[in-house]
């Protein structure tokens, strides 16, 4: 089976622009953890530390916005062939583990409790998510993409 869209998918998430992009957005993510993570040890006033954070929070979500709206303003064709692609590298995972766990290990009691490790901290990621949807509509922020590209 061949799949258009990888070479799509590589020349987007390797471009300079990206890559760029993409560190700024991890750094932002660091900046916000450490806060978060030292909030009680700081001498800093809670209001400010808050300030930072709402700052923070929203410079990084800014970002993450313009992200996707660069992905999406590429030609029509070349976003489906990269969702096309990563649905069906979604779907092959999904066979791979029903496959694996259907004879490996069909009570999940060895190699199968690394997916259901990495199933349960799927959860977690999909939390957060929601969280963020549940923001997205209260700011009126379009979602819907995010969304269809669950998995």
């Amino acid at each position: 089976m061949t799949v258009q869209g990888f070479e799509e998918f590589i020349e987007f998430i390797e471009s300079e622009e990206s890559k760029t992009m993409k560190s700024t957005i991890l750094d932002l993510g660091a900046q916000i953890a450490e806060i978060r993570l030292n909030s009680n040890k700081s001498s800093v006033e809670p209001n400010q530390l808050q300030d930072s954070l709402t700052s923070l929070t929203t410079k990084r979500a800014n970002y993450l916005a313009s992200f996707f709206t660069r992905f999406n303003t590429l030609p029509y064709e070349t976003v489906d062939r990269v969702q096309d692609f990563l649905t069906t590298i979604n779907l092959e995972i999904v066979k791979a583990k029903a496959m694996f766990l259907a004879h490996s290990d069909p009570f999940e009691k060895y190699r199968a409790l690394l997916f259901e490790y990495a199933h349960t901290l799927g959860h977690g990621v999909e939390a957060t998510i929601a969280g963020l949807i549940e923001k997205a509509k209260v700011s009126q922020v379009d979602y819907a993409h995010a969304v269809r590209l669950h998995g």
